[in-house]
């Protein structure tokens, strides 16, 4: 194996559990590391942990061949009719051996369709797959996405917390460039100290005329940070694997679809420069 993989693909074949006695051994099988798409392997990480499960991503991925565009359409269509235009299907164009920053195209309506169309004819020459998933943006209910930030390895530091509502969690690099559509909210706190430190919350003017629109934010903040603390333990055992892998900072991202908490994605600064 030592010649086999790019430098991504070996980072994910050093993933490791650690026992009682200190012994490690291999997190992921050789089949898997070999015939896996990276962007697969992540998920299958949350699933290994317990932060999400295998039934959960079949369920909520939909995977295809990239010649299979008008299938893709279709599904897109399907998801898009059945749930009264408040969702938004993301087509994720996924490489073999490229674990992020994989380019997408969010899909609001059917007006979208024909553009999409165009995004998914541009890119499948390049796409090992074509990947499905849809949330819920609707304005009523909880639906918003975000990512916790911190450092591992290390008992200092600082966490920092942003979310962004009724789109996807990926918009959030798009928040400091200006004329940001949506509702944003930026938390830090030490690692030491158990209270976020709100520093930013901002939204456009017309949620202004929704009474106590910041409470509201406010609320789903603190509902986000019971749900993440369930799962303390197995976020735990994921960043031990990622620091014997040598990472030395971990991002979560999670979303909830009409009040449906779920860990959706990880990062790490290796996925970048490897």
């Amino acid at each position: 194996m030592k010649n086999k993989f790019n430098r991504t693909r070996k980072f994910f074949s050093s993933f490791s559990w650690s026992d009682s006695t200190d012994l490690q051994y291999p997190v992921f099988l050789n089949s898997e590391i070999e015939n896996q798409p990276l962007k697969w392997l992540k998920y299958a990480l949350l699933s290994k942990v317990g932060l999400t499960s295998i039934n959960y991503l079949d369920e909520t991925i939909f995977r295809f061949n990239p010649q299979s565009d008008m299938d893709i359409l279709d599904r897109c269509r399907k998801l898009l009719v059945n749930d009264d235009n408040h969702v938004m299907v993301i087509i994720k164009i996924v490489y073999k051996d490229q674990a992020g920053q994989l380019p997408n195209f969010r899909v609001y309506g059917l007006d979208d369709l024909r553009l999409a169309h165009n995004f998914i004819l541009e890119n499948k020459s390049k796409a090992h797959e074509i990947w499905l998933c849809s949330s819920s943006v609707s304005q009523t209910g909880r639906n918003f996405g975000g990512r916790i930030s911190d450092h591992l390895g290390i008992s200092f530091g600082t966490s920092i917390l942003e979310m962004v509502w009724f789109t996807s969690p990926r918009k959030i690099e798009e928040y400091r460039k200006g004329g940001f559509d949506y509702p944003y909210l930026r938390a830090t706190k030490f690692k030491n100290i158990k209270t976020y430190d709100i520093e930013e919350i901002s939204y456009p003017e017309k949620f202004n005329d929704q009474s106590d629109f910041e409470n509201r934010l406010m609320t789903d903040l603190q509902w986000v940070l019971k749900s993440l603390n369930l799962f303390k333990e197995n976020i735990n055992v994921l960043s031990d694997i990622l620091t014997r892998a040598g990472a030395k900072e971990l991002s979560l991202e999670f979303k909830s679809s009409d009040g449906q908490f779920s860990i959706i994605d990880w990062d790490t600064e290796l996925e970048s420069i490897l």
